[in-house]
């Protein structure tokens, strides 16, 4: 549980260093492939130091790729859950480049919420009350998308909810590799294999941005900052999912949803809008719901 809370609180803070990475990136001119390939890129030496340090001193930080050859289901799925991984990568350079981080927080949640619903079906430490609450916050997050007056919808949060999809299926799927390799492992193939297929997209389209060592840096900086908090939080994810499984870690999660509507509403010094609120009341008590009767 602490551990969980730890993690949402980074979570938040990852949010807004990830939009001002997105600003850096445009400032520089890059495409959202060559900041995929960036983001990626950069935390590979990051996860390079991690070992360098941590390895002598604790058995935690080791990379053992032996469990990917030990059967095909296992680099397949992790060949799948990074190439979903940049796909989302890209939708959210485009939704946060062009809307409120608070805006799009309850829309981020969807894939934690498939990720609750399809637990249910393959995963037995999944409730019936875990299942009818993922139900109710997927409901209201629909319900809340639209405008019933001119039944329209904001189109980046839409964009974001559907891409929950390939959220959930990068979940289950690092879920299941989880319980056969290690997290520092798992990271490490996900970077490299996205870095390389970002990287070769950028060679065969000639993609790449005009060098300004004063844009770049601020690019880098910033990408750093949010790939340092990024890989904190997912390798505590990783072991969260080997000590308490899928759902309850995706439950845990969810309570970024509301510190990232507080902190931008205090950052930007205004109250979010009563959609906003309703919806990120209702996604928390089905979360808590869900929580409490796991």
């Amino acid at each position: 549980m602490f551990w969980g809370i730890v993690s949402s609180v980074l979570s938040v803070f990852n949010t807004f260093a990830y939009q001002r990475a997105i600003s850096a990136g445009i400032a520089v001119g890059a495409s959202m492939m060559f900041r995929t390939f960036y983001n990626n890129a950069v935390v590979i030496p990051l996860i390079a130091a991690i070992l360098l340090v941590a390895s002598p001193f604790s058995n935690f930080a080791n990379v053992d790729f032996g469990p990917y050859l030990s059967a095909p289901l296992i680099p397949f799925l992790a060949v799948g859950a990074s190439f979903a991984g940049i796909v989302c990568s890209l939708v959210g350079q485009y939704v946060y480049a062009n809307e409120k981080a608070g805006v799009l927080a309850p829309y981020n949640e969807t894939g934690r919420l498939f990720t609750i619903v399809a637990g249910f079906f393959l995963f037995a430490d999944s409730s019936a009350a875990s299942f009818a609450s993922a139900l109710a916050a997927i409901f209201a997050i629909i319900v809340f998308s639209i405008d019933f007056r001119s039944f329209s919808f904001n189109k980046y949060c839409a964009i974001l909810a559907v891409s929950g999809v390939f959220r959930a299926f990068s979940s289950l799927a690092i879920g299941y590799v989880a319980l056969k390799a290690t997290p520092f492992t798992i990271t490490l193939f996900d970077v490299t294999l996205a870095t390389f297929v970002a990287l070769g997209v950028l060679l065969w389209k000639k993609d790449f941005p005009v060098f300004v060592r004063e844009k770049f840096v601020a690019l880098t900086g910033w990408t750093a900052v949010n790939d340092g908090i990024w890989l904190v939080t997912f390798v505590i994810s990783l072991f969260l999912l080997k000590d308490i499984g899928i759902v309850a870690t995706s439950l845990l999660g969810m309570l970024s949803l509301v510190l990232t509507i507080v902190f931008d509403s205090v950052r930007i010094r205004k109250f979010p809008s009563p959609k906003i609120s309703a919806l990120a009341a209702i996604v928390t008590v089905s979360v808590l719901a869900g929580s409490l009767y796991r």
